[in-house]
């Protein structure tokens, strides 16, 4: 996460193998780990500039509340606007779920917990939650979805698995 005064003089560029995020005055988070050769910026104030080293006449500028998908390999950009409300849950601790099912609620608290949580049977991804854990633990983030979706929660070689009948 980024939070940069501009200043002409002295561009503050992030630089990923050939894809540049030049900042203009801005804050916004970085993901390199969202996939293979791939970056993901989401803005949440000012504007910043993405382009490739070697082609800078085609800089796409993202606007607050637009994230953008750069192939390195491909050398594309793609902007579309973030729907993500918990893009910043792993600096803010607020977790928000309006809805979600439970295959969603667990690659969320995957990415702010860092800790690997899958479902033990694709029913399970019918189960819905809404709820807002604000600087909650995992541990307790965890009995409140067991106790709202009546579903079992085990540990296994550091792997958290949701089980149950699931949802229809």
């Amino acid at each position: 996460y980024f939070n940069v005064v501009h200043d002409t003089n002295r561009p503050f560029i992030v630089a990923g193998n050939d894809a540049r995020i030049e900042v203009l005055g801005t804050s916004f988070n970085v993901n390199t780990t969202s996939g293979k050769n791939t970056i993901q910026v989401i803005l949440t104030t000012g504007k910043v500039s993405l382009y490739f080293n070697d082609n800078l006449s085609e800089k796409v500028i993202l606007k607050p509340g637009e994230q953008a998908e750069i192939s390195t390999i491909e050398k594309k950009i793609v902007t579309t606007p973030n729907l993500d409300p918990n893009y910043m849950a792993w600096k803010t601790g607020v977790i928000t779920f309006n809805n979600s099912g439970l295959d969603n609620v667990a690659a969320t608290l995957e990415k702010v917990f860092q800790k690997p949580i899958k479902l033990e049977n694709q029913q399970l991804a019918n189960c819905r939650l809404t709820a807002v854990f604000d600087n909650q633990s995992l541990t307790s983030v965890l009995h409140v979805i067991q106790a709202t979706l009546d579903i079992e929660i085990k540990q296994e070689n550091g792997l958290i698995l949701l089980g149950g009948k699931g949802c229809n």
